[in-house]
Parts: structure tokens; sequence; C-alpha cells
């Protein structure tokens, strides 16, 4: 039972030490010198190192070399420079703790004491936003204790290393005055202080892990498992939709050494680093204030809040594109040619992790252009279009060499009339267009009776039902940012959030989308959104905009995570739908009681949704893998 539960968090503690010590190897060594803060040790290194293990992975899998010794190797490469700067951080912080006795005593109750608050907050935070301590299953109960565990040991250490003004007012107020031995006669350095950093985000991270059904992660985890099972992709371009789906690589490290359990924390722990992240940007920015503020209004988000607890690869999303967004700033205001090598990868990899980032990555990259032709002019911003565009390409160089070898078309199946490809025809192409469109006309007949439901219905808009609709959530989006954004421009940071804004919304738009599809957005908005918080904060006459927008999103708190299950319909039904479904649509309908299955199709009930699947889209995204399905199936 411990092994259970210590098993998990071990070695989700290892994966993400080692994916960020990859990427710190790169940050630190290879493009720039090391930042101070938590944005510039912990998150673009961590950024990057999901960028190269992501790219890795897609190699060895399409090179069927996708074995556990693959996993063993990335993790040994990426712990070399975290137990190398441990080494030297071992001498420094033993000769700082033990140099003076009432450093020790000082640190280890600041310690308690912060351990003690944290476990405070998580008993009055509202349980839709974090687990509770009575969990029924005593894998939960361990954790808990384990935690309890490592809060003494990590917080006194922390406070060594950035707590010092702290430990100082704590012997001052004890009557104690620190002399000139008490100070640290060793300087850490830069190196331990970022391991420090990304053991304390992981402390925070555990601290905060919501409650996840077990049947949560049935859906998403099918493509890992496939691989993990077969060891590698088939020779069929249609396993990934004929798209890169980078990012459910990445969930074969922690669900091969983990299991589930390290995939939840895994999936979470991004939300978790974007509230971190937007907090030390504000706070960099506008100060401790602004960094609270942006905080909270990505935490008590209706859509944040709705998917939090879902194994799902939007929170990841919502990670890189504001670590791509910061990257894009930080260039932009320097004209460092390494920041847009990193923003060029960060871009890549978007367009690289799903398919719904690609109008997004599109976006971003002509608003790199952008700033090129600004400060360049054509003739000399060629070459670094050129140079940008390469590095852009290169996270989706494997997907396409994949498509290219199986088909003979890298962009398979798009492209068709172009390039040709297996086992396609234009008969078909042709179909399924007519298909879309009709169903995406269904879909926007009534926009007109959404946007009176919306402006008719304030509560149903605090209670976010009609956040589903896509049309809704675009005027909800331009009713609430339109005055944002006018003062965004003013601070020059809007041309950049504007034009993502715009080209996520191509995505909303389509037919098929969940409100899961908008949690990458959110981060976007509430940078857009800063520099009017922060006039309303030095200037009460923008008050009247802020405050009904914070009202707002604290009443979002009222709505509670729902808990997700996933069902199918009787195994043997599958059979039939293998010998009699040819096409290679499926489709979707929101309201399950006025739908009946159609005759070859096999209907699977997620997310209070029907998904009606044919065999070709069955076969490829659940691997034909019934059992999980069985397992999955609510009793």
């Amino acid at each position: 039972m411990i092994q259970l539960a210590i098993q998990p968090i071990l070695w989700i503690v290892l994966l993400n030490l080692s994916l960020w010590g990859i990427g710190f190897s790169v940050f630190s060594a290879a493009l720039f010198r090391l930042d101070k803060g938590f944005i510039g040790r912990v998150g673009f290194p961590y950024a990057i190192g999901l960028v190269v293990v992501s790219g890795l992975l897609f190699l060895l899998a399409t090179l069927h070399f996708f074995v556990p010794l693959s996993i063993w190797i990335i993790l040994i490469v990426g712990l070399l420079p975290v137990l190398t700067f441990a080494k030297k951080g071992f001498h420094a912080l033993s000769a700082h703790l033990f140099r003076n006795p009432f450093d020790l005593i000082a640190n280890s109750l600041l310690g308690v004491v912060c351990f003690l608050f944290f476990l405070a907050l998580r008993l009055v935070i509202p349980p839709s936003m974090m687990g509770r301590l009575q969990y029924p299953d005593p894998e939960a109960r361990l954790f808990y204790l384990f935690l309890m565990g490592v809060g003494f040991i990590l917080f006194p250490w922390g406070a060594s290393l950035w707590g010092r003004p702290a430990v100082d007012r704590i012997l001052s107020l004890a009557g104690l005055t620190p002399g000139q031995e008490s100070s640290c006669s060793t300087k850490p350095n830069q190196g331990w202080g970022a391991v420090m950093t990304a053991i304390l985000a992981h402390f925070f991270l555990f601290l905060f892990v919501p409650r996840f059904a077990h049947d949560t992660l049935a859906y998403h985890l099918v493509i890992p498992k496939t691989i993990l099972n077969f060891g590698g992709f088939e020779p069929n371009s249609n396993l990934f939709f004929n798209m890169p789906h980078n990012w459910e690589l990445l969930y074969t490290l922690p669900l091969w050494g983990g299991g589930p359990t390290a995939v939840k924390i895994f999936s979470f722990q991004h939300s978790v680093l974007v509230l971190i992240t937007l907090f030390s940007f504000g706070r960099s920015q506008w100060g401790s204030t602004m960094g609270f503020l942006l905080a909270f209004l990505y935490l008590t988000g209706p859509t944040i809040q709705d998917h939090l607890q879902l194994a799902k690869v939007e929170n990841s999303l919502s990670f890189m594109v504001l670590y791509t967004t910061l990257a894009f700033l930080k260039w932009r205001e320097n004209e460092d040619t390494r920041w847009m090598i990193l923003f060029g990868l960060l871009g890549g990899w978007l367009m690289g992790c799903k398919y719904t980032m690609w109008g997004l990555s599109g976006v971003f990259f002509l608003a790199a252009l952008g700033v090129i032709l600004k400060n360049r002019g054509l003739n000399g911003g060629a070459r670094m279009a050129l140079l940008l565009g390469a590095v852009w390409t290169v996270p989706v160089l494997p997907w396409l060499v994949k498509n290219f070898w199986f088909t003979g078309n890298p962009v398979y199946p798009n492209l068709f009339s172009l390039f040709g490809g297996a086992n396609w025809s234009e008969t078909l192409d042709r179909q399924l267009r007519h298909q879309y469109f009709q169903f995406f006309w269904e879909e926007h007949s009534g926009l007109l009776n959404q946007l009176k439901a919306v402006l008719l219905s304030p509560w149903d808009l605090i209670a976010a039902k009609h956040l589903r609709g896509r049309f809704s959530f675009l005027v909800i989006l331009g009713l609430f940012l339109a005055p944002f954004l006018r003062e965004s421009w003013r601070e020059r940071t809007a041309p950049i959030l504007l034009l993502a804004l715009l080209g996520y919304i191509m995505w909303v738009l389509f037919p098929g989308n969940e409100s899961r599809f908008l949690v990458p957005v959110i981060p976007l908005m509430i940078l857009g959104a800063a520099p009017l918080f922060h006039r309303a904060i030095r200037n009460p006459r923008y008050g009247w905009i802020v405050l009904p927008a914070l009202l707002l999103m604290g009443f979002s708190q009222l709505r509670f995570p729902r808990t997700l299950q996933l069902e199918a319909f009787t195994p043997e039904g599958y059979q039939h739908i293998l010998e009699t479904t040819t096409t290679t649509r499926y489709s979707l309908w929101r309201e399950v009681e006025k739908k009946v299955p159609p005759d070859g199709r096999i209907a699977v009930f997620f997310e209070e949704q029907v998904y009606y699947l044919d065999r070709p889209y069955f076969y490829h995204w659940f691997g034909g893998n019934m059992e999980i399905l069985r397992q999955a199936k609510t009793p």
C-alpha cells in the first residue's frame, strides 16, 4: 500500500526534474544566461524540456524503437545536471545551516509555520478547487502523509536560500540579533538555487492536486497505452488523425513509471505552473498586488474550474501558450536573436502538439513577421524570417517525415489534390467536406437565439451555462475585453494578444469543439487585461470597468467541476461495427435523448455528450482496445 502511494509521487518528481534538467542545460548553457526568478529558473527551462523530449519521443516511436530503455535514457540524461548542481549546493547549504545554531532553529521554525499555513489554506479553499484530506482510499491518505514529511524538510531549506530577511526578522522579534558569522560564507550557486526552486514548485504542486475520477483518464490515455504496448506507431498514418499530437506522447512517460496517478499529477501540474507564472510575471511588472490579481483571475475562471481536474492536454497547452507569449514579449523587448530562436521552438511545438493549436501558432508566426519587418525592413528581414521559419518547423519535422514515409504525402490527408496519398479518394474528400459544412450550418443556425439568451439571462451568464456555445463565447469575449484591449494597445502588449485571440477564435468556431478548447486562451485574456487592472489600481476612475469583472470572476466560484464519466455500448456490437462501417467521419450531438445511434457505429458517452465513432476513427484512436472501455464503463 505504501509503495502504491509513494511510487507515483517519486516517479513524477524524477520525471519533472529530468525534463527540467534537460531544458535547464539548453536554456542556460546554449541560449541564455540564467535569469533570476521562477520564470527564468523553472518556467522557460521546463518548457524547453517538454519541446526536446516530445520531439525525441516522436522520433523514437516513428522508428518503432519506443521501449522502456529510451525512457530511462531520458531520465538519466535529464537528471545529470540536477545531480551536479545538488552536489555543489549540498556543501554550501550544509555550511550555511550548521554554521550557527540560531540559523538552524529559525529556519526550522519558519518551515513549520509555512507548512501549517498552506495546510490551513487547503482546509478553507472550497473542494471545487482542491482535494480534501478526507479521501476514502488509503492510498490518498498516505499521499498526504508523505507531503507532510516533505514539507518539514523542504521549507527550511527554501527559507535558508530565499528567506534570509524573514529569518532575520524572526531572530530580531525573539530579541536575538544575527551576528556576522550567521551569514552564509559560501553562497549557493545559481544552479543549486534553480534546483531548489524546481523542488519547491513541486511541493506547491502536490499541495494543490485535486481529486480525480479513475475513468477520467480512459479517453486520453489510450494512445500512450497503445504505444507502450506495441512499441511504436502502426505503419499507417491514420493513428494521430494524420496530424501531430506530440503531447499525447509525453503521457507515456508518467504512465509507464507511475501509472494513472502520476499522469493525473503530470497533467494538473501545468495549471499550477501557469498560476505561479502569472503571479511571478505580475509581481515583476507591477508588484505583488498585480501578481495576486492575475493569479486570482486565472484560478476563478469558469472554464478553468470546469476542466481543472481533467487529465487532458488543454492544461498543458495553456502553459505552453503562456510561455510562448512571454518569449515573444521578451524578444520584442530586447531584439535578441536567441529569444527569437526560443520563441520559434515554442511556437513550432504548439503547432505540433495538437491540431487545435494550428491557427494560434500561425497567428504567432505572422505577428513575429510583423516585428521582423518593423525592425529590419523588407531586405534585412528576409534572412531573419527564413531562420525563424526553419526553427518553427523543427518540432513538426518528424510528423512530416512520418506522413511522407507511409503515404507519400507529408501533410496527408490535407492537400490531397496536390500530393495524393494512400487510402484516400477525391470522391470521399468531397463527401466529407459536404458533410462538414452541412454540420457547421446546423450547429450555428441559432446564433440570434443564443445572443438573446446571453443578453437577457445574467444569472446564466454567471453560471457559464452558455459558455459552451461558441458564438456566445465570442459575444462575452468582445464585451469583456474591448476596453482591456484598448488600454493594452497603449501599453504595446495588445498586438500579439489580439492576433492570438483572433487566431484561436477560428478554432472555437469549428463544429465539435468543446469548452475545454478555450482553456489555452485564458492566460492570453489575462495578460491582455493586466494593464487595465494596473491602471485601475493606480487610478480609481477605471474601477467601474474592473469591479464588474472581478465580481463576475468571483461568482464563477459557485460552479463546481463535474466528475467525468466514460461509458461505451456493449462490446458485442464492436464486431458488427467492424464489418459494416465504411465511412471515415464521426458525428457529435449534444442532445443525447433526441438522437438514436446510427446503424454501424459505436456510441461513446463522454463528458455529457455522445460520440458516434466509425470503424477507422474508433480503431486508431482507441487502438482497437475494447478492454480500456470496459474498465472505464460506469457501473
